[in-house]
């Protein structure tokens, strides 16, 4: 049988995490942040396996969503292009998205939850309430 959810997850770096000025001439790189899909429950196993020599620093979990297994990070991606977030490389297709709009990893998780709540409801929240007491 097949499963009616997945895990999205987001991940980056203690460098990409954060907006940051990199250049002399004060170029400044926004959030860059990788979007990904697994089948595992917790996150941190997909991460892990992506975990090879090719990944220059430590990959820190921003955050993971449950979507209904029919919403792929393909079209995750899709929509983040159009919202304006692109993809760092057009060469090659590759999962890191840059948030540029974004000064923190924070603002790229506020991002990704409004994103999901648009995909299941078919709204955007621009606030998340917390509940009552009695809630």
């Amino acid at each position: 049988m097949k499963s009616e959810s997945h895990t999205i997850y987001m991940w980056s770096t203690e460098r990409y995490k954060d907006e940051t000025v990199r250049t002399k001439d004060g170029k400044v790189f926004s959030v860059l942040a990788k979007v990904g899909e697994t089948k595992e429950y917790n996150a941190e196993v997909r991460i892990a396996q992506t975990d090879t020599t090719g990944v220059a620093e430590k990959p820190l979990l921003l955050k993971q969503w449950t979507f209904p297994a029919h919403v792929r990070d393909k079209y995750l991606h899709l929509l983040l292009n159009k919202k304006g977030y692109p993809k760092n490389r057009d060469d090659k297709d590759r999962e890191w998205i840059y948030f540029t709009d974004c000064k923190t990893a924070n603002n790229a998780i506020e991002v990704m939850d409004r994103l999901r709540n648009e995909v299941i409801s078919g709204k955007s929240a621009i606030t998340d309430y917390p509940l009552f007491d009695y809630q």
